[in-house]
């Protein structure tokens, strides 16, 4: 980059001197010289090949008849050289300074404006500053382009080359976007295709077919497309409320920037410099605030300090009244408890009182019967527990009598149904003996 960057500058330095290099001593040279001066001038060709290319665009834009004579010129001036290599020695000059005075004729009515340039100013640029140019141009001073010049060409053509860019970036922007909503669209359009096809075969090819005939129904087919305009109708209807909607807000967009549009042109100088005042003032006022702030945050600061130490003993003094509360809570809930069960014992106790003035009373009013008749009531009492004895005896016997006569009377049906089987047999058995006899 560095060699590259000091072969520009020779080159421009060259260039815009009025004088011309001398040329170097090649005899004395070593190899790693004439190859770095080989680069160098291969670099030099290559910048000013780009800086021709650059100030061709430049006059093909602004003026394009300079263009054709500087060919003419170039044209000229190249046959020239091919007839002086040939015919006239390198020793005298003047004689093809002479043929060549007619060059300027070509270029002479050509207009000198500082806006365009002339094909004398651009001649020594196309051809090269050499001891060619020299020799056939003994005034190619006058001719040459300044730097200053030469920058504002080149500034020009970046401009217009950036213009330009920037037009075609918007445009293939544009048709980016419109490429992208066409995708979109197609993209909609081919998915509403296939939910359609999809919904058309499972609800009308597969469940629409009539069992009977083996074809689609006409009228389910009319339904489903009934319900396909419906459906289409009211998504067009949902697009305009959508477009409608879109065009209001371009539109007031639209309106707030001509508004700011008109804002920025009615803007003056002063309006800034007011403003800046302003804005210095509220910077002022800002920084006022922020040093009232920065002191209420001390404040602030000292005094959380001291709200966090008494907000740490009010929660000691929390716990310790919570605990009191708990303490009290389970004093009054043994109170309660204490509370049902004495009047549990004061239940008990009427009861047991209650008791006991009926055992009075009975202790008062019973009075101890006779021996006799308590003797009486004994014998009475075993006799007839005798008795009871005596017919729970009598029932068993009973009990087991009726059932022996029970098994009797099973045999018995038993032995006869038996004997009847037997006869039945017989006598069929003679029916089919006389039936065989006969």
């Amino acid at each position: 980059m560095s060699s590259i960057k000091k072969s520009i500058g020779s080159s421009l330095a060259s260039r815009t001197t009025y004088g011309f290099e001398e040329e170097p001593r090649y005899d004395d040279m070593t190899i790693e010289e004439l190859t770095e001066c080989l680069d160098s001038s291969i670099r030099t060709n290559k910048i000013l090949e780009m800086e021709n290319d650059m100030f061709e665009h430049y006059l093909s834009r602004h003026d394009p008849q300079s263009l054709i004579a500087m060919t003419h010129v170039l044209d000229t001036a190249k046959r020239i050289q091919r007839v002086a290599s040939q015919l006239i020695p390198e020793s005298s000059d003047q004689n093809l300074v002479e043929s060549t005075s007619g060059i300027y004729s070509i270029y002479e009515p050509i207009p000198r404006s500082p806006s365009k340039l002339t094909s004398s100013q651009t001649l020594n640029t196309l051809s090269g500053s050499g001891q060619f140019s020299s020799k056939l141009i003994p005034h190619v001073k006058r001719l040459r382009i300044t730097l200053t010049r030469r920058a504002e060409m080149a500034t020009e053509e970046t401009e217009e080359t950036k213009k330009n860019m920037l037009a075609l970036e918007k445009e293939t922007m544009k048709k980016k976007e419109s490429i992208q909503a066409q995708m979109e669209e197609i993209q909609t359009r081919i998915q509403d295709i296939h939910e359609t096809k999809n919904h058309l075969e499972e609800n009308i090819v597969k469940k629409g077919v009539d069992p009977l005939t083996g074809k689609i129904s006409a009228k389910k087919f009319i339904r489903f497309m009934n319900d396909l305009t419906k459906k289409a109708d009211r998504e067009l209807e949902k697009l305009r409320l959508k477009n409608f909607t879109t065009k209001g807000q371009i539109k007031h967009v639209t309106e707030q920037l001509k508004q700011k549009q008109q804002l920025g042109e009615s803007l003056h100088p002063i309006d800034f410099q007011a403003v800046a005042i302003e804005n210095q003032e509220i910077l002022d006022k800002i920084e006022n605030k922020n040093k009232q702030l920065e002191e209420l945050k001390m404040v602030t600061g000292h005094y959380n300090l001291k709200l966090i130490s008494h907000k740490n003993k009010l929660a000691e003094q929390t716990i310790k009244l919570n605990n009191m509360k708990e303490e009290i809570s389970n004093k009054q809930y043994q109170m309660e408890k204490l509370k049902i069960q004495e009047e549990c014992l004061q239940t008990e106790i009427e009861d047991i009182q209650k008791q006991i003035e009926n055992i009075k009373k009975l202790t008062d009013k019973y009075h101890l019967p006779d021996v006799m008749e308590f003797i009486q009531v004994q014998t009475e009492l075993r006799e007839m527990k005798k008795t009871y004895d005596r017919l729970e005896r009598h029932q068993k016997i009973q009990k087991t009598a009726v059932s022996n006569i029970k098994n009797k009377r099973q045999l018995y049906k038993n032995e006869l149904d038996t004997k009847t089987s037997n006869h039945s047999q017989f006598f069929e058995g003679l029916r089919e003996s006389q039936i065989f006899l006969n």
